[in-house]
């Protein structure tokens, strides 16, 4: 879609199945959907999400000759998507998807990646593309996806903590950059910050548009009061939510972002990585009083068996 046949095509970026039925595309138009079933929201909204891509592609992509539309998924999360229409599945599977592996960058391309992220505003400007590097990065396989992975170490301000493991292992990085950014702040203020942004992310049952600004923190301390339990925020001290806006505007691009000035985790593996923080400090009081659409983002690959035990009774009060 670079190339110059598609220079004068519009390119729309949206994030919810209510845009498609909002939006009236013209001809010579590329939509473009990231992460289409994130995980949290398929439960609850893929009926609709069908039925919103049903009606786009007969009035869209039918009838006009050039409406594009560009998903990009998880594949565990597809074929979780496509269980609800098990009598479609293996069609759609094998008329409208394309795996990654079956296109993989290349090295030439992984370079260009890199060399576009160093070049962008507040990227760290020592940045220097080795030989070695190259060499590494030729033999990286991202379990994430190149591109995020060049992100991030282009953004990394330390240049210890900046090398190829972020390649390799990009959900250990962002957990210990994720730890590393609470540590360094004694008063709770961003260890505050990060419980408060992960109940207003999607995934929590509380999810809204009304959620309360980063400025008044007695605002955020009450909205999160109402959500979890004395016990719960006693468990996970100290907190502190007197300066939350700026702590927030800290970590802009580095763990945050701010779209349409609102905050936000600048991509879901860090809002994982946060969650992934909350539940290994403070395992029995999240196994407690987190809803279980929060607490199924984290791998808990480590965890013992008593803490397993903890975890399955919890599911089964749920159930």
């Amino acid at each position: 879609m670079t190339d110059e046949e598609y220079e004068k095509w519009t390119k729309m970026k949206l994030t919810s199945w209510e845009d498609l039925l909002a939006y009236d595309f013209k001809e010579d138009t590329l939509i473009y959907i990231d992460n289409l079933f994130d995980g949290f929201l398929y439960n609850l909204d893929v009926d609709r999400w069908w039925d919103s891509l049903i009606y786009f592609y007969f009035q869209c992509i039918k009838p006009k000759s050039n409406v594009r539309l560009l998903i990009t998924a998880k594949e565990t999360e597809i074929e979780r998507a496509c269980s609800f229409v098990k009598e479609a599945s293996q069609i759609i599977s094998e008329a409208c998807f394309i795996r990654e592996n079956v296109y993989p960058l290349s090295h030439d391309e992984k370079i260009t990646i890199l060399k576009c992220q160093i070049k962008l505003p507040n990227s760290a400007s020592q940045l220097i593309i080795t030989e070695k590097l190259i060499s590494e990065i030729k033999e990286v396989r991202c379990p994430i996806g190149f591109p995020l992975c060049a992100h991030m170490y282009a953004f990394e301000e330390k240049q210890t903590q900046r090398d190829i493991s972020i390649f390799q292992s990009p959900r250990t990085y962002v957990r210990n950059q994720i730890i590393q950014r609470i540590k360094d702040n004694e008063t709770g203020d961003v260890k505050a910050l990060f419980l408060f942004l992960i109940y207003c992310s999607p995934l929590a049952p509380s999810h809204s548009s009304e959620k309360p600004d980063l400025r008044y923190g007695e605002e955020c301390e009450a909205f999160l009061d109402k959500i979890l339990p004395d016990d719960c925020m006693n468990k996970m001290k100290p907190f502190s939510f007197h300066n939350l806006n700026e702590r927030a505007e800290e970590l802009i691009d580095t763990v945050l972002i701010r779209p349409n000035g609102t905050f936000e985790f600048k991509h879901q593996i860090y809002l994982e990585g946060a969650i992934d923080y909350f539940l290994r400090e403070y395992f029995d009081a999240c196994v407690d009083f987190f809803p279980l659409s929060i607490l199924r983002t984290c791998e808990m690959q480590d965890v013992s068996k008593d803490q397993i035990s903890k975890l399955v009774d919890r599911m089964k009060k749920e159930i």
